[in-house]
């Protein structure tokens, strides 16, 4: 959402309303689609699909510049909205431009202009002049716009979400007093000192990130996603997308968003196999809308009276019940057993690098307790054991190395196969080591 109109405590639409655009046609030409009258490369456009949970907005969910959606209608400020509030789970297609010029508009009219330069009156003063003093330092608004977002990064500037309360003159007392905030904050603060300098700037909410679900390939978007930036104008450039929370070091992040969400919960995050879980419920959620609420009203009954023989509310409940609970106990099987399948490979790597371990500490050398694999290869290299023993220690530890910290999801037929070549190699030591002796 792109807020322009400020009163000094809250960041609005604005009065001088936004204009929709036509749905765009979108034709295909070799490797290239005209929208706008202009030629974009297939490598700018994204097409995705997007579910949405009800929000009770009329604002519709985007990456970047759409330029075509299934429902709704673009904006000129880079938005789609619906023409009613969204009240229910909703599925729909976007196309967006997400080339380098994506937010470049040819035009800033005069009124939109004045819209996104004015500021309340009296409210902010030291904000006015610092923005003013600093300007006159810098030959372009470009490079002003950079110089405050080094001020933000240089300056003992804090993010975090308790921040102190702010009276009326806020962004003054942001800047030049508390200097902690969360996004907002940085975004308002950086905006209001884009227009002090008669720079057109505007604050854009929405999200950023997201947690990738590997089972069905899609981004989770959740409310501790939400974000907000600013957007300033330079004459040659356009509409430019800037980040002023993005530049506080790691150092000085008190508290944010993520760490919020999972505190008391750290023990539970740091466990794999319940982020798995997680994943697979989600998984589950996602294949009900697509598989089941998407499913037109024909096919719907169809489906049904094949599996059902008739259609009454009592059998439906039952079916779905029966359904939810075989997925969800078969998901939750196999989770369980790769949980169990891990452990048990586990213990046989570590049996046999015991057996390793005595096997060198036989022959004078003992295994320290924090010494990986490839310190020990490094120690292996330089002792007095005769060149055969040397490459078949070498090769088992290369072969431990990679089942305990180089692979993932290996299947059973290759796991077998490098615990087969441990074992050769086990044996291969043992003999040479032997012989060198």
């Amino acid at each position: 959402v792109v807020l322009q109109d400020f009163d000094g405590r809250e960041w609005t639409r604005g009065q001088t309303q936004t204009t929709a655009v036509q749905p765009n046609v979108l034709i295909e030409a070799n490797d290239k689609t005209v929208v706008d009258d202009k030629q974009l490369t297939s490598d700018s456009l994204l097409a995705y699909t997007i579910t949405m949970e009800p929000s009770f907005q009329p604002w519709l969910y985007a990456i970047n510049r759409p330029v075509e959606s299934s429902i709704g209608q673009i904006f000129t400020d880079n938005t789609l909205q619906s023409p009613v509030d969204i009240n229910r789970r909703l599925q729909y297609q976007v196309v967006s431009n997400v080339g380098t010029n994506s937010l470049t508009n040819n035009l800033l009219t005069s009124r939109l202009r004045a819209e996104n330069l004015k500021l309340p009156a009296k409210l902010n003063p030291k904000t006015l002049q610092f923005a003013i003093q600093q300007r006159a330092n810098y030959a372009s608004d470009y490079a002003y716009a950079n110089a405050m977002l080094d001020y933000f990064a240089e300056q003992a500037f804090y993010y975090s979400l308790s921040p102190p309360l702010l009276g009326v003159n806020s962004v003054d007392e942001f800047l030049f007093t508390t200097q902690t905030g969360y996004c907002e904050h940085f975004s308002q603060a950086f905006t209001v000192l884009m227009r002090a300098a008669n720079i057109p700037a505007r604050v854009v909410a929405g999200y950023q990130g997201g947690e990738f679900n590997p089972f069905e390939n899609y981004l989770m978007v959740r409310e501790k996603d939400a974000h907000a930036w600013a957007e300033v104008w330079i004459d040659s450039q356009g509409w430019l997308r800037v980040d002023p929370t993005a530049v506080i070091p790691q150092s000085r992040v008190l508290e944010n968003s993520e760490n919020a969400f999972n505190a008391g919960f750290s023990q539970f995050k740091e466990s794999q196999w319940l982020q798995q879980f997680q994943h697979r419920l989600d998984q589950l959620n996602f294949y009900w809308q697509k598989k089941v609420i998407n499913y037109q009203s024909a096919q719907h009954q169809q489906l049904l009276l094949g599996l059902l023989g008739k259609v009454d509310y009592l059998r439906i409940a039952l079916f779905v019940l029966f359904a939810f609970v075989a997925i969800f106990s078969g998901f939750l099987l196999w989770d369980l057993w790769l949980a169990m399948r891990s452990k048990q490979q586990q213990a046989i790597e570590q049996q046999l690098w015991q057996q390793f371990t005595v096997l060198l500490q036989r022959y004078g050398m003992t295994v320290q307790i924090a010494e990986g694999p490839y310190d020990l290869m490094q120690r292996i290299d330089t002792s007095q054991f005769n060149a055969a023993a040397k490459t078949s220690i070498r090769q088992f530890l290369k072969q431990y190395a990679f089942l305990r910290y180089g692979c993932d999801n290996l299947s059973e037929l290759d796991y077998q196969n490098v615990l087969k070549k441990m074992k050769m190699a086990l044996i291969q030591s043992r003999v040479q080591l032997r012989k060198s002796s």
